[in-house]
């Protein structure tokens, strides 16, 4: 299997694209031009027409299409769909109609705000309160959503049964070691990079103070707020961010299978 990794900038800030603005001004140029000239005018911009040059390579009027369809494939080395994305009157069209389309991605009230899926849309347009109109739903944020990605069934399943266990085992004395282990456990499903966030919102969560977004971690708060009311209460946040900060690093370098292929997208065929 071979694998194209995606270039992923954490710390990277997204800006909203302005492309909007340089594809409508290519519309106001090619609606001008049409008017003046006619669509036959069209014939030597087209950059299609650059493949028209193989069957007929004596029409030097091909060469002007070709030269653009060349300018355009060196410009999709470093831009994403230059064409389709800055220059293309009908996607300036569909972009228009996308921002009123019935169809779109939405974020839930479960998303951790962990800003991925706007570093990875290839479209710049999986910010907050983006319309959306670029968008070709290619999923590709949502195959990178972080939301449940690092929630592994199998340790979950295992939390419960320690929690099982020691609800048959009735050794009080020992309820903020077992509380620590558990902590520790559940903060290892949290995803990398905004794991100390959604410590702080699992904590909250056992204080009462709101639900956590995951139901499957919502279930494990409810059973150890039933079981370590006064233990809660005495949990020192600051330490756990501490561990937090000392292990990441490692874990990063640990991630499972599963996971791992959660940071890949693109092309894969089979050797």
């Amino acid at each position: 299997m071979v694998r194209f990794k995606a270039v992923i900038n954490f710390d990277q800030e997204i800006k909203k694209s302005n492309n909007t603005y340089i594809r409508l001004g290519f519309f106001v140029f090619f609606t001008i031009f049409i008017l003046i000239l006619g669509f036959e005018a069209l014939t030597p911009l087209n950059p299609l027409n650059g493949f028209l040059l193989v069957w007929f390579p004596l029409d030097l009027l091909y060469l002007i299409p070709f030269s653009i369809l060349i300018i355009i494939l060196f410009l999709s080395l470093f831009v994403y769909r230059p064409f389709c994305r800055y220059v293309c009157p009908f996607g300036l069209i569909a972009s228009l109609i996308g921002r009123f389309s019935i169809i779109k991605i939405r974020r839930t009230e479960s998303c951790l705000d962990c800003g991925l899926c706007e570093k990875i849309c290839p479209t710049l347009e999986g910010f907050q309160k983006s319309k959306k109109g670029e968008c070709y739903l290619c999923y590709r944020c949502m195959d990178f959503c972080k939301n449940e990605m690092f929630i592994d069934h199998m340790k979950l399943a295992e939390i419960h049964r320690r929690l099982i266990a020691f609800k048959l085992s009735n050794t009080d004395d020992q309820n903020e070691e077992f509380l620590d282990k558990i902590l520790k456990n559940v903060i290892r499903l949290f995803i990398p990079y905004k794991r100390i966030k959604s410590f702080d919102k699992f904590i909250e969560a056992l204080e009462s103070k709101h639900d956590f977004s995951t139901e499957a971690v919502q279930n494990i708060v409810i059973q150890l707020s039933s079981m370590f009311p006064n233990e809660i209460s005495k949990i020192n946040k600051i330490d756990y961010k501490e561990w937090i900060k000392q292990n990441e690093s490692k874990w990063k370098n640990r991630l499972d299978s599963y996971q791992k292929d959660k940071l890949y997208y693109g092309l894969t065929k089979e050797e």
